[in-house]
């Protein structure tokens, strides 16, 4: 049996209907996962910020400094 041109096409149209599903899909688990990410991103970085101001209210609360020295670099710093 012979398909006629229009079975054709329509075979054609099912077949990017079907990838184009799978693709969409692909795609929306992509974002979830990259939306997980961003959060878990943005929470380090709160983390951070609040432990680093934690630290210094106690630098500044004890009145003393601390310094660091880079070996690499030569470089020292040292809180006033």
């Amino acid at each position: 049996m012979e398909l006629d041109h229009s079975d054709v096409l329509l075979e054609e149209i099912r077949s990017l209907k079907k990838r184009l599903k799978e693709q969409s899909e692909e795609l929306a688990d992509s974002k979830k996962v990259l939306k997980q990410e961003i959060f878990k991103r943005w929470r380090a970085e709160e983390a951070l910020l609040e432990s680093e101001l934690r630290w210094q209210f106690a630098l500044e609360g004890a009145g003393d400094g601390l310094w660091d020295w880079n070996v690499k670099s030569k470089e020292v710093f040292f809180s006033m």
